[in-house]
């Protein structure tokens, strides 16, 4: 069980460690499989945006297999805690410079399987100095099917991917976030091979991590769910503020079920941010 706590580090340490995040917005066209919730890319979003500011504030790196809706807010981020160094004209080619992979701050993998359909914003975000591509070579006879991209695809060459990713950067931990199918498999493998590495969990975002939060006693490895309270603590809070003035008009409000009251309000909400700066103070010790 992952305890919810305000009171968060000033400063923590993550330099020389990886975090292994696993996300991505669930598809409406398998709403039923993964349950994707109500505003979910909005919360993905948020979660997503918390780990990847709590891991280079502390100075650590970040690897994940390259995802259209997650390597933009990667990218949005990168650039306000690290500042870009001047690659030297030997090292051009980054994708196999020895001194960009020392040097990067993400690692990203994609599988040769899907050269052809390369999305741009994972481009955009490879092309950045403080980022090291790896493609990973593909299964034999498999290739993407540009028609069929709402179902998943290439399992063989993604699954020899995913396995390369966590074997070559040996994670200090996991993060799951979201997801479907490829978030469920990565921390299977996780848990495989880095069986004593502790997985966090956000229920809150669904998908795969809302299943794996329900079911995170079946592993044999350190699942934590960060966020199983922590919608109900900020609730407690608001409802004891309330109790000290039953005039306020805001009260009378939400005691009345008006929109105040919403899940959205800007009262009711999960704090990712100190969430993932728990998670960080976790994995730094």
């Amino acid at each position: 069980m992952f305890t919810y706590n305000l009171n968060v580090p000033r400063s923590v340490d993550l330099s020389g460690k990886t975090v292994f995040l696993s996300a991505s917005v669930p598809s409406i066209e398998r709403n039923e499989q993964y349950r994707r919730i109500a505003n979910a890319a909005v919360s993905i979003e948020e979660a997503v945006l918390a780990v990847t500011r709590a891991v280079f504030s502390a100075g650590g790196r970040l690897v994940f297999g390259a995802h259209p809706s997650i390597s933009p807010l990667v990218a949005s981020v990168i650039g306000e805690y690290i500042a870009p160094e001047v690659s030297s004209p030997e090292n051009k080619n980054r994708s196999e410079s020895k001194e960009s992979e020392r040097r990067a701050n993400v690692f990203m993998y994609q599988s040769k399987a899907w050269a052809e359909l390369w999305a741009e914003r994972s481009k955009e975000l490879a092309e950045r100095p403080q980022v090291h591509l790896r493609w990973t070579d593909a299964a034999p006879g498999e290739k993407v099917d540009s028609k069929t991209l709402s179902k998943p695809q290439v399992p063989e060459s993604m699954r020899k991917m995913r396995r390369q990713m966590i074997s070559e950067t040996s994670p200090a931990a996991m993060v799951a976030i979201g997801g479907m199918e490829g978030v469920e498999e990565e921390v299977k493998l996780f848990t495989e091979l880095c069986p004593n590495k502790p997985v966090f969990v956000f229920s809150t975002t669904g998908g795969a991590a809302g299943i794996i939060a329900e079911r995170h006693k079946d592993y044999k490895s350190h699942i934590l769910v960060v966020d199983e309270n922590s919608l109900d603590d900020v609730k407690k809070f608001w409802a004891s503020r309330e109790s000290h003035d039953s005039r306020s008009s805001d009260s009378q409000k939400i005691r009345e079920g008006s929109a105040h009251a919403d899940y959205r309000d800007c009262r009711y909400y999960v704090p990712y941010s100190v969430l993932a700066q728990q998670i960080v103070k976790k994995i730094a010790g």
